[in-house]
């Protein structure tokens, strides 16, 4: 399995009864794009060509035998819609920094149960996944970054068992400015509400898929189909804090989007003990004034904390009250060092 050194894995489409791996020739390529997809995508329009093969999962661990990725040096988990693009992005103007941004074969490997993958199976998994997305690419490359999507930290448990020492972020914000954004421009676990179909493939592939719904969120499709969007969104949320509450120990950093950008500069940085350079830095400030997610890097940041607050309906601050506001406070109380399982 030579030919696949110096590929990477792109996708992993979950079917049954072998789950297959896509390939693609990203050699000398820079993840610079706020998002691992929008990579893929750039890089296939120049040159179709480096989308190669499909082979089995094993494949994986063919690739890590003969080429062994960087170790990870650091995890990025997020509420959603709370500035995390932006401290990946930060962390990626460094050139000693690796750093891949929600990729989609993560998403698929963590939801294997589905496929009758046991648990100690998907552990292994996830490893060789990581490391085979941890290709160095550059010989500056020395720290590995990952930023999970949004409802990845309801696997936790799972990417702790396989990673019990990497440090790793949970970045977080106002939740009634969460709300908005997320019931303005909906993540990927809203559309398991609406229905629509994203380019997403865990949806494609297994959107109707018995189990789907609880894998990914901890709710039935019945569950879900009863309660409204904004308690869908909320509850959902209050998920993601409870699980970064629940797990945090010496190992994790609590980053609200109030910190930003500076944190990324500073505490983000000297958390996972990254040197850096003036220069380095006054990069990271001038990537700061443009906005995060967008790949142009025209768009200049808008701080919209009191237009969201505005925003707010009724039955977004209701939701918010019910279910999120105790979870914030006992967030920021551990951020400061203030929280205990009591409080």
């Amino acid at each position: 399995m030579e030919q696949i050194v110096g590929l990477t894995p792109t996708l992993i489409h979950l079917k049954k009864p072998h789950p297959l791996v896509q390939w693609c020739d990203l050699s000398n390529i820079v993840f610079s794009d706020p998002f691992f997809n929008q990579t893929i995508a750039r890089c296939l329009r120049e040159d179709p060509s480096r989308l190669r093969f499909q082979t089995q999962l094993d494949a994986l661990a063919d690739l890590y035998e003969i080429n062994p990725g960087l170790k990870p040096t650091g995890f990025i988990f997020h509420i959603s819609k709370c500035g995390s693009t932006l401290v990946s992005q930060n962390l990626s103007k460094l050139p000693q920094n690796l750093v891949i941004s929600e990729p989609a074969p993560m998403n698929s490997i963590l939801i294997t149960d589905l496929v009758g993958i046991s648990e100690e199976d998907r552990i292994k998994w996830l490893k060789l996944l990581v490391s085979a997305l941890g290709q160095q690419r550059r010989e500056t490359e020395t720290n590995y970054f990952i930023k999970f999507k949004s409802w990845n930290i309801r696997k936790l448990s799972l990417i702790k068992k396989a990673f019990p020492d990497v440090k790793w972020v949970f970045v977080y914000r106002n939740p009634v400015e969460v709300m908005v954004s997320v019931l303005k421009a909906p993540a990927e676990w809203m559309d398991l509400k609406s229905n629509n179909v994203t380019d997403d493939p865990i949806w494609t592939d297994l959107k109707n898929t018995p189990g789907i719904c609880e894998s990914i969120t901890g709710f039935s499709a019945s569950e879900i189909e009863q309660m409204t969007s904004e308690e869908y969104c909320a509850r959902m949320l209050a998920s993601f804090c409870q699980i970064a509450l629940h797990n945090a120990d010496h190992n994790t950093l609590m980053l609200n989007y109030n910190q930003l950008p500076e944190a990324t500069w500073s505490s983000v940085l000297d958390f996972f003990q990254v040197n850096f350079s003036e220069e380095e830095k006054e990069r990271m400030r001038d990537t700061s004034q443009l906005y995060s997610k967008d790949p142009t890097k025209k768009r200049v940041f808008v701080n919209d904390s009191e237009a969201k607050q505005k925003q707010c309906s009724k039955e977004v601050q209701e939701m918010t009250n019910q279910w999120l506001d105790e979870l914030y406070k006992n967030l920021e109380l551990y951020r400061l060092g203030l929280y205990s399982q009591q409080t």
